[in-house]
């Protein structure tokens, strides 16, 4: 899943709506020049978009930026081949049914893309209570005090990622899933750093809190904490 700039759209139509103001005045190449040009690098933009795949509406985009191009080969050709100087641009005056054409192949694209679109699989995530859909998506990693996370096992972050994405999604049983084993997983790193090996037996995490317990009578250092022990206790 990747985000998508939505004023790419805006920028689009504004682009396409400049190109078609013009089938009703008389122009030359110098008022042509600029909707012409952001026309055909739009539409390029588009065709090659990497997220944005184009369905039904494609062979309009591809023939409408086949337009644009020979449209600027046969404007601005000269009669002995060459290409019209610029001084002249405002002299060679161009009527509305010599583009007439473009025009056609303008209307037959913007009508097909609005269909498409219409029916596209596009959604907005709302936002879930205080968190963005953006850090809950991309970012969860920032819930955590950056001084502890690079405490935490790639395991559990992957874990605390999966659980933001769960409940961007509104998934909320499977969210506390994720966000349970990853505390898990914080849990097991605990205990094995202060007893110095894994807990190998079949485990609970009233297992763990028993054993804590245990580490925490001994007279070792370090030991666990009172508070940490008491916590994990009340998520149990």
């Amino acid at each position: 899943m990747r985000p998508i700039n939505q004023y790419e759209f805006v920028e689009l139509g504004a682009t396409l709506a400049a190109l078609k103001l013009l089938r009703f005045e008389t122009i030359n190449l110098n008022r042509l020049f600029r909707p012409l040009t952001e026309t055909g690098f739009a539409m390029q933009r588009l065709l090659d978009h990497p997220i944005i795949k184009l369905g039904a509406s494609r062979h309009y985009a591809e023939n409408l930026a086949r337009l644009v191009e020979t449209t600027k080969k046969e404007k601005w050709a000269a009669a002995d081949g060459t290409r019209i100087a610029i001084t002249e641009w405002e002299k060679a005056e161009i009527q509305s049914w010599e583009l007439i054409e473009l025009y056609r192949a303008l209307d037959e694209f913007q009508t097909v893309l609005a269909a498409e679109m219409r029916g596209a699989p596009t959604y907005f995530i709302e936002k879930v209570s205080i968190f963005t859909t953006d850090d809950l998506l991309n970012n969860t990693d920032a819930m955590v005090p950056a001084e502890l996370l690079p405490q935490m096992s790639d395991e559990a972050k992957l874990e605390l990622r999966s659980a933001g994405k769960c409940l961007a999604y509104r998934q909320f049983t499977a969210a506390g899933f994720h966000f349970l084993r990853a505390v898990e997983l914080v849990i097991e790193a605990y205990y094995r750093k202060l007893s110095g090996s894994a807990y190998k037996e079949p485990k609970s995490w009233y297992d763990f809190v028993k054993r804590l317990e245990e580490l925490a009578a001994e007279d070792a250092n370090p030991k666990p904490s009172e508070r940490v022990i008491r916590h994990i206790d009340e998520i149990r």
